[in-house]
Protein backbone atom coordinates (compact mmCIF):
# COMPACT_ATOMS: atom_id res chain seq x y z
CA UNK A 1 0.00 0.00 0.00
CA UNK A 2 0.97 3.59 -0.31
CA UNK A 3 1.54 5.52 2.54
CA UNK A 4 0.76 8.58 3.28
CA UNK A 5 2.80 11.87 5.90
CA UNK A 6 1.85 15.15 6.17
CA UNK A 7 4.77 17.31 6.17
CA UNK A 8 4.13 20.77 8.90
CA UNK A 9 5.92 23.98 8.26
CA UNK A 10 6.21 27.10 9.93
CA UNK A 11 7.91 29.95 8.81
CA UNK A 12 8.10 32.82 11.16
CA UNK A 13 10.43 36.06 9.55
CA UNK A 14 13.93 36.85 11.49
CA UNK A 15 13.61 40.35 12.89
CA UNK A 16 16.78 42.86 13.72
CA UNK A 17 16.92 43.49 17.65
CA UNK A 18 19.05 46.76 16.75
CA UNK A 19 15.86 48.28 14.68
CA UNK A 20 13.19 46.66 17.38
CA UNK A 21 15.34 48.32 20.19
CA UNK A 22 15.24 51.87 17.96
CA UNK A 23 11.33 51.61 17.11
CA UNK A 24 9.87 54.76 18.48
CA UNK A 25 7.32 53.55 20.95
CA UNK A 26 4.37 55.31 19.14
CA UNK A 27 4.83 52.91 16.12
CA UNK A 28 3.51 49.15 15.72
CA UNK A 29 4.50 46.44 14.28
CA UNK A 30 3.51 42.90 12.85
CA UNK A 31 4.92 40.14 12.34
CA UNK A 32 3.02 37.46 10.28
CA UNK A 33 4.24 33.29 10.30
CA UNK A 34 2.88 31.16 7.49
CA UNK A 35 2.14 27.46 8.24
CA UNK A 36 2.27 24.82 5.27
CA UNK A 37 1.03 21.84 5.77
CA UNK A 38 2.11 19.08 2.85
CA UNK A 39 0.83 15.85 2.06
CA UNK A 40 3.88 13.52 0.87
CA UNK A 41 2.64 10.16 -0.34
CA UNK A 42 5.35 7.27 -0.70
CA UNK A 43 4.52 4.86 -3.48
CA UNK A 44 6.66 1.90 -3.37
CA UNK A 45 7.93 0.08 -6.42
CA UNK A 46 5.62 -3.14 -6.11
CA UNK A 47 2.41 -1.17 -6.73
CA UNK A 48 1.98 -0.52 -9.98
CA UNK A 49 1.52 3.26 -11.71
CA UNK A 50 -1.85 3.77 -11.66
CA UNK A 51 -3.97 6.36 -10.58
CA UNK A 52 -7.15 5.78 -8.54
CA UNK A 53 -10.10 6.82 -9.51
CA UNK A 54 -13.70 7.42 -7.32
CA UNK A 55 -15.16 4.84 -9.39
CA UNK A 56 -12.89 2.72 -7.77
CA UNK A 57 -14.65 3.35 -4.26
CA UNK A 58 -17.34 1.29 -3.42
CA UNK A 59 -20.44 3.27 -1.66
CA UNK A 60 -23.27 1.83 0.78
CA UNK A 61 -26.52 3.98 2.11
CA UNK A 62 -27.84 2.59 5.10
CA UNK A 63 -30.13 4.06 7.77
CA UNK A 64 -28.68 7.95 6.74
CA UNK A 65 -25.20 7.11 6.51
CA UNK A 66 -23.06 7.13 3.53
CA UNK A 67 -20.10 4.63 3.78
CA UNK A 68 -17.00 4.73 0.89
CA UNK A 69 -14.59 1.80 1.65
CA UNK A 70 -11.26 2.50 -0.91
CA UNK A 71 -10.50 -1.06 -1.89
CA UNK A 72 -7.57 -0.39 -4.05
CA UNK A 73 -4.17 0.02 -2.33
CA UNK A 74 -3.44 3.80 -3.20
CA UNK A 75 -5.08 6.59 -0.90
CA UNK A 76 -7.75 9.08 -2.08
CA UNK A 77 -8.58 12.41 -1.45
CA UNK A 78 -12.41 14.01 -2.07
CA UNK A 79 -12.54 17.68 -2.87
CA UNK A 80 -16.39 17.20 -3.89
CA UNK A 81 -19.07 14.85 -3.17
CA UNK A 82 -22.33 14.85 -4.83
CA UNK A 83 -26.03 12.90 -3.97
Amino acid sequence: RESVFYLSFLAIPASDKLADSATPAVAARVTIGVESVIKLFYRPQKIENKTASANDLKADYKNNVITLQNVTPWYQTLSQLTL
